[in-house]
């Protein structure tokens, strides 16, 4: 996959192969897709199985839901045969850290293991075209006024006012078996 978005997307593959590389080192043990080509036609589909899943899960207006979400969705993904992985990291929105995480954070959440505080941390999901796909971030952003999905490789917006850049550190699903008070399954 890393080569493959190399042609076009640079820095956004880099990113993702040293957190890879991380993740690996760290034990996360993250998946590596199988690369397909990006197609907008996957888009509305996708954004199919968000309509049908979101009334189940319930996470719109939700703050800190892109842990939970973003896990459902990849399973939901996963039935419908899209293949996707978690990222874990920050998101720079119109240049400004909206997290404020960095990967030391990350790794002292893995060394505290579970704990009932909340965690400094974004969560959404890879494709196998290498597109982000977020479903919980323009409704944080914004205050939950509208409702909203954001993708790119590693830039998005959400009209003309907002630039988001996805800055991955972390890949895997351990990272929330590891770290996360929510129930994982």
């Amino acid at each position: 996959m890393f080569e493959q978005l190399r042609e076009k997307y640079q820095e956004h593959a880099d990113r993702l192969e040293a957190s890879y590389i991380k993740s690996n080192d760290l034990g996360l043990s993250p998946s590596y897709l199988p690369y397909k080509e990006f197609d907008k036609s996957i888009l509305e589909n996708l954004y199919q199985i968000v309509d049908m899943v979101n009334p189940l899960l319930n996470y719109d207006n939700v703050p800190g839901a892109c842990l939970y979400a973003h896990c459902e969705l990849k399973k939901a993904f996963a039935h419908h045969g899209y293949h996707s992985e978690l990222v874990f990291g920050d998101v720079l929105v119109n240049g400004v850290p909206y997290i404020g995480c960095d990967v030391a954070d990350l790794e002292s959440q893995l060394s505290e293991g579970i704990t009932n505080k909340s965690q400094k941390v974004h969560c959404w999901l890879l494709m196998d075209s290498g597109l982000f796909f977020d479903a919980t971030l323009i409704r944080d952003v914004i205050g939950g006024e509208h409702a909203g999905e954001s993708f790119g490789f590693g830039f998005s917006h959400y009209d003309e006012s907002i630039v988001f850049e996805h800055k991955a550190m972390l890949v895997g699903e351990e990272f929330i078996r590891r770290t996360s008070p929510l129930v994982y399954k």
